[in-house]
């Protein structure tokens, strides 16, 4: 993360940023961590905390980058985000403990290759649309009749407006979760 804000090559960018997603991983662990010390009645609330907070980094990050970008320099919201992420790294390296495996029951029988392929597919589709629709946006906005830097802020609003709708989603979804669980 600290060498993107100091390469001016796209393809080293590319390559440290594909290097970054490989190392990630970070919702997985969050989940993993969350599902082991969660009591099986907190346990949606729990993971609806972690998701919402998820969000709330998506939607503050992108623009607080920017912001620091234009105030300070292009070299500076790399810095920082690599400094938040070191002291989260240290904090979590004396403070969170271990896993532990757990024995769990082995599925018998093969795989339930239906179910495998619809998760992949929805996995699929979301990270696409997560990923490839902020770029194509301000393109698609053209046939509103919202070109340049207006389709490119609509696009942004756009987008900030659907991570800042998934946070009440999230917590309704929780809620209603819960109540059908108790049921």
């Amino acid at each position: 993360m600290l060498l993107m804000g100091f390469m001016d090559n796209l393809y080293i960018i590319l390559l440290l940023r594909i290097s970054q997603g490989f190392m990630g991983g970070v919702s997985t662990i969050g989940l993993i961590l969350i599902s082991s010390v969660s009591s099986r009645d907190r346990l949606h609330k729990d993971m609806s905390h972690f998701q919402m907070a998820m969000n709330i980094g998506q939607l503050l990050g992108p623009p607080a980058g920017a912001y620091i970008a234009a105030l300070l320099g292009y070299q500076y919201p790399f810095i920082l985000s690599f400094l938040v992420v070191s002291v989260i790294l240290i904090f979590c390296h004396r403070h969170v403990a271990d896993v532990p495996p757990r024995p769990g029951k082995l599925l018998q029988g093969p795989l339930p290759k239906q179910g495998i392929l619809v998760g992949w597919v929805l996995s699929f589709v979301a990270t696409v649309h997560l990923t490839f629709l902020p770029s194509i946006l301000p393109h698609i906005l053209e046939d509103f009749r919202l070109t340049g830097k207006e389709a490119l802020n609509t696009a942004g609003t756009i987008m900030m407006a659907y991570t800042a709708a998934a946070i009440p989603g999230n917590y309704l979804v929780s809620s209603l979760g819960a109540k059908i669980v108790a049921q």
